[in-house]
């Protein structure tokens, strides 16, 4: 099942538009300012239910107007698929998939996924130990249901143990539970660990093999998962608990649990060095789209998902070489949508098996090359 047809009302700088998708690849070519990241945002939020901007959701809504409404087809042999999505200024955001409207995002979780590749996500690289524990969790939550239940059950224990901390801090009350909470979080916490070990180790195998098939100079990209509550062997819930016991002082007077997955990191290598400080800017943005073709192929590996590979503006800054390496491996994504200012950063052949969306900033129009 693909995006076969999308409708946008009244977004961004859209008034009113409509464009078809082909299977595979899909190549939208426009100036700067002629809406092309904007189109794949709009594919993004109907398969994800959300941004991948930062900003509030009124923003989405075109300058003037009080609600803005994206709808997509989904289509394949058998089947069809509606979802649409409104966004009011005062209403808020409403979702329906085939008139049906959804209340948790998890029921789009199942039926669509979606990855993007955007300017920003050179903070998977040069980003601190949050924004490296936002991609696991992302990427654990879209293809592992014992990830996301780890991950919300490590969430909430959290939250109860922090509240313990500050009762005892502030009211001097509750410290015969401390222990019990203690015992939980250990639990809860080397569960989503595992999870997250689980994760990293095919992360790794997927990014090491597609960094070499892109850009093949022999080195080596590493992932290597940093954790304060385990030792180089594996989860030890003893060595946990004592460190627990010897801060617990500490966390009592900061009110908050120290140590824990909800302070770890995730390490880059490039060559055997830390790629946040060793690796240039070029570099960086290499391992960052390696790694979101790391989560699209694991994504796209469920069968009974709709799933769409997002580009944005990725071939500018690749070599001729590179540019095909990249080409030939998105080639075999179910569907893609790559955005560049220049027809000429593909060849002929990639131009003539592909479906070109031509846009300016005063009219868009869809052609097959």
């Amino acid at each position: 099942m693909h995006l076969q047809r999308l409708e946008l009302k009244n977004f961004r700088n859209y008034k009113e538009e409509v464009f078809g998708f082909a299977p595979k690849i899909n190549l939208i070519i426009g100036d700067n300012g002629s809406g092309k990241s904007n189109l794949l945002e709009a594919v993004f939020i109907l398969m994800k239910g959300r941004s991948f901007r930062s900003g509030p959701e009124e923003s989405l809504v075109r300058i003037g107007e009080d609600s803005s409404v994206l709808r997509g087809i989904f289509n394949s042999e058998e089947r069809e698929k509606k979802i649409e999505v409104g966004l009011g200024r005062e209403a808020g955001k409403e979702i329906r998939i085939n008139g049906q409207r959804i209340v948790k995002l998890k029921e789009i979780k199942t039926a669509f996924g979606v990855v993007v590749f955007c300017p920003e996500d050179l903070r998977l690289v040069k980003g601190g130990p949050e924004e490296k524990r936002g991609f696991l969790d992302e990427v654990g939550g879209d293809i592992s249901a014992k990830y996301e239940y780890a991950r919300i059950n490590f969430l909430r224990t959290l939250k109860q143990r922090n509240n313990l901390l500050k009762q005892i801090k502030f009211f001097q009350t509750g410290q015969s539970s401390l222990d019990v909470w203690s015992e939980r979080f250990v639990s809860s916490g080397l569960r989503l660990i595992d999870e997250r070990r689980k994760i990293i180790s095919v992360l790794s195998d997927t990014s090491q093999r597609m960094f070499e098939q892109i850009f093949g100079d022999g080195r080596k990209l590493g992932l290597i998962y940093q954790n304060e509550s385990f030792n180089g062997d594996g989860p030890d819930d003893k060595t946990f608990l004592e460190t627990l016991r010897k801060l617990r002082d500490q966390e009592i007077e900061r009110g908050v649990s120290l140590i824990g997955p909800h302070r770890d990191d995730l390490m880059l290598l490039i060559g055997g060095k830390d790629a946040r400080l060793y690796a240039s800017q070029g570099e960086q943005r290499s391992i960052s789209l390696t790694l979101r073709l790391s989560q699209y192929e694991l994504l796209a590996r469920d069968d009974l998902k709709s799933c769409v590979l997002l580009l944005d503006d990725v071939m500018s800054e690749l070599d001729e070489t590179r540019r095909n390496n990249l080409f030939k491996l998105i080639s075999g994504a179910k569907q893609a949508l790559i955005t560049g200012t220049n027809a000429h950063c593909f060849n002929a052949a990639q131009l003539e098996g592909s479906r070109v969306l031509e846009m300016t900033k005063d009219e868009r129009e869809a052609r097959v090359c």
